[in-house]
C-alpha cells in the first residue's frame, strides 16, 4: 500500500521537464502580448514628446468661410479652420456676463492654452461663474509641457488618469471625456471636434459649430448634467438646470428628451456616456437605413462597429451613393492600419474613399440626401460608442447644402483610396497590423 502511495505521488509530481512546455508557453505569450504593449505605447510616448518639442508650423489646406444658416430663429455656422475658431470663442467669452461652461478633451499649455486660460480667469475674477472640465488621462502626458491649471474651484477633472489605468485592461470601461463645448450666458454655444492648443490653430482641418439661439441652451443642460453628476463633493458647485432666460426656456427640452429626436424636428443634441451608450451610434444608423440617394460622411477615425457598416453596404446595394472624407495618415497610425479593412469592403462594394492629403482632417461630420446634418466630437470607432460625446443631428435643407459644399471643397485636397493598395498592403503594414490588433478594442 504504502509503495502504491508512493509510486502515485511520484507520478503526480513527475519530472519537471514535463511541465515546462505548457509553463513556458504561457508564460512567453503574455510576455509577447505585454511587450507588443508596453514597445507600442512607449513608441507612441516618444512621438508625443518629440512632437510637443517641436513647434508647429501651418500647413496649406483648402479651407474658406461657411456661411451661416438661420434654423428656428438660431443661427448656426460651421467653423472649419482652427484660428478662426479660437478667435470667436475668445470674443464670447469676453462678452460674457453671468456664465461661462468650457470643457476640451486636451488642453494645452501652449500659447493657445495660456490664452484661453487668460480669459476665463479675467471674466471669473469679474463675477462670471467660470466652469472647466476637462479629461485627466488625455492630459497626463502634457504634464511637462502644460499650464492649464486653474483654481480648485472652477476645475472638474473627469475621469482621473488613476482610474484609466486601473481599467486599461478592461475596454468597456475604459472610459473618455471627449467633449469639446463652449456655452455662454445660455446664448452662445460652440461644439465639435476642435482641442485648445496651438497644433490644431493652423495645422488641422477641423469642423467647430458656432450656435447663437435658444439651441444653445440645449447644449448647456447636457454640460451641467455631466457636472452635477461628477461634482460629488462641492454641492455648492452644483449648476442649475433651469434656463437663463426666458428666451431659452420656451423652447428647451426636458432633461430626458435629449435621447428622443422626435420632439423637435430640425434640431437634436444626441448625448453619449458610459451609463447612455450608442445613442449617437443608433442615429447614425437610422439616418443610413433611411437614405435614398447619398450619403457623405466625414471622420478622423473610421472604425465602425459591424452594424453600421452593414448598413452602409446595404445602402450601397439599393443604389445610394456612400463617400467617405479620411485622413491619408491620421495621428494615431494604429488606426490607419486598421481602418484600411473597412476601406478595402466599403470600395469594393462601390462606394468612393477620400484620403485627405498632407494633414490631418479632424471633421466628426455627415449629411445624408441634403437634408439631415450631424456634427460633433463622436468618432466612427469604438470607443466613442461609451465615450462621453456630443453630436447635434440637424434636419434643415440650407445648412445641409452649406455641408455638402464643404465636403467638395475637402475632396479637393484628397485622393481615391485605391483598391489595389488596400488590397496588397506592404509586408510592414500587415506585420504591425497583426501585432497591434489586441490593442483594436481600445481604437
Amino acid at each position: 500500500m504504502i509503495s502504491v502511495m508512493k509510486a502515485r505521488s511520484a507520478f503526480e509530481a513527475g519530472p519537471i521537464w514535463l511541465k515546462l512546455p505548457l509553463k513556458i508557453g504561457i508564460f512567453s505569450t503574455l510576455s509577447f502580448w505585454l511587450g507588443v504593449v508596453v514597445v507600442t505605447y512607449g513608441w507612441l510616448l516618444v512621438r508625443i514628446i518629440r512632437h510637443h518639442l517641436r513647434p508647429p508650423t501651418p500647413v496649406r489646406f483648402p479651407h474658406r468661410p461657411v456661411e451661416p444658416v438661420m434654423v428656428e430663429g438660431n443661427e448656426l455656422q460651421v467653423i472649419n479652420y482652427g484660428i478662426h475658431a479660437y478667435r470667436s470663442m475668445i470674443r464670447a467669452i469676453d462678452r460674457a456676463e453671468e456664465s461661462i461652461y468650457f470643457s476640451t478633451f486636451i488642453f494645452k499649455g501652449d500659447r493657445i492654452g495660456r490664452l484661453f486660460k487668460k480669459h476665463l480667469l479675467q471674466k471669473a475674477r469679474q463675477g462670471v461663474k467660470v466652469y472647466v472640465v476637462y479629461d485627466g488621462f488625455a492630459n497626463l502626458l502634457l504634464l511637462p509641457f502644460s499650464f492649464r491649471y486653474f483654481p480648485e474651484p472652477l476645475v472638474l477633472r473627469v475621469y482621473s488618469p488613476l482610474y484609466s489605468f486601473l481599467n486599461f485592461l478592461w475596454p468597456p470601461s475604459y472610459v473618455r471625456y471627449h467633449r469639446k463645448l463652449l456655452i455662454v450666458d445660455g446664448r452662445v454655444a460652440f461644439l465639435g471636434g476642435l482641442n485648445i492648443g496651438q497644433e490644431y490653430a493652423t495645422r488641422w482641418r477641423i469642423a467647430h459649430l458656432r450656435i447663437e439661439g435658444p439651441f444653445a441652451e440645449d447644449v448647456r443642460e447636457a454640460y451641467a448634467r455631466m457636472w452635477n453628476k461628477h461634482n460629488r463633493f462641492n454641492k455648492s458647485l452644483k449648476i442649475n438646470l433651469q434656463p437663463q432666460s426666458q428666451a431659452s426656456a420656451q423652447t428647451t427640452l426636458p432633461e430626458s428628451s435629449c435621447w428622443q429626436l422626435a420632439l423637435r424636428e430640425s434640431f437634436s443634441p444626441f448625448e453619449s456616456s458610459s451609463d447612455r451608450p450608442d445613442q449617437i451610434r443608433q442615429s447614425y444608423r437610422q439616418a443610413i437605413r433611411e437614405a435614398k440617394d447619398r450619403i457623405y460622411l466625414t471622420n478622423p477615425y473610421f472604425l465602425p462597429d459591424q452594424a453600421t457598416l452593414a448598413l452602409l453596404l446595404e445602402a450601397l446595394k439599393r443604389g445610394v451613393r456612400v463617400e467617405l472624407v479620411v485622413p491619408e495618415k491620421s495621428n494615431h497610425r494604429i488606426v490607419d492600419l486598421h481602418a484600411r479593412n473597412y476601406y478595402k469592403r466599403l470600395v469594393k462594394a462601390g462606394a468612393s474613399v477620400w484620403l485627405y492629403q498632407k494633414t490631418m482632417i479632424h471633421a466628426k461630420t455627415g449629411v445624408i440626401d441634403g437634408k439631415w446634418v450631424t456634427i460633433g466630437s463622436a468618432n466612427l470607432d469604438n470607443l466613442s460608442l461609451i465615450n462621453c460625446e456630443l453630436n447635434l443631428f440637424v434636419r434643415n435643407n440650407a445648412f445641409a447644402s452649406e455641408m455638402e459644399k464643404l465636403f467638395e471643397l475637402d475632396k479637393l485636397n484628397c485622393r481615391a483610396a485605391d483598391l489595389a493598395s488596400l488590397e496588397y498592403p506592404s509586408k510592414l503594414a500587415r506585420i504591425l497590423e497583426f501585432v497591434t490588433h489586441p490593442l483594436l478594442g481600445y481604437l
